[in-house]
């Protein structure tokens, strides 16, 4: 089950810029790399984020939809990763993993405040709402500090109760 957050404020967000990491667009050769990330990440079949994956990359009547990695420019591994689109003006993020070797580093606030600051340049709009999943805390503590907030009250105490 999912539910959508709306960041509640339009201010820049600055990402402390600690580490030796690039946020680019994904390519269709990090294809195979990026849809096993989100298969880890979501506990999804294989063959689910493929299907999921492969629609996003290759949306070419869509080129509002873009799927973005984050490089460890060390070792050239992608460590994070995240869809964006646009639906009714609004800028929409989705399909957030950091890897779970960057667990616990810093690195996935640092991922989503770039990430918003560069989506808003790319889609010039600063209306931006967060799909995640009902049962991540640790995604919805990360959210919380950046910003975002419950569009549904209900939703907001049914999390909290589990």
């Amino acid at each position: 089950m999912s539910t959508i957050l709306k960041l509640s404020h339009n201010q820049e967000l600055i990402p402390e810029n600690k580490f030796n990491l690039i946020l680019l667009k994904a390519k269709e050769l990090d294809f195979i790399e990026i849809a096993a990330m989100h298969a880890q990440g979501f506990n999804l079949h294989i063959q689910q984020s493929v299907e999921t994956i492969d629609c996003l990359l290759n949306d070419r009547d869509n080129a509002k939809n873009i799927v973005w990695k984050l490089v460890d420019l060390q070792t050239m591994q992608i460590i994070a990763i995240a869809s964006t689109s646009i639906n009714n003006q609004k800028i929409y993020l989705a399909d957030i993993v950091v890897h779970p070797r960057y667990s616990n580093q810093g690195i996935g606030l640092y991922f989503i405040k770039h990430l918003i600051s560069l989506v808003r340049i790319v889609y010039a709009r600063d209306e931006i709402y967060l799909e995640m999943k009902m049962t991540s805390k640790v995604a919805l503590h990360i959210y919380s500090k950046i910003g975002f907030e419950f569009e549904d009250i209900y939703k907001q105490q049914r999390l909290k109760a589990s």
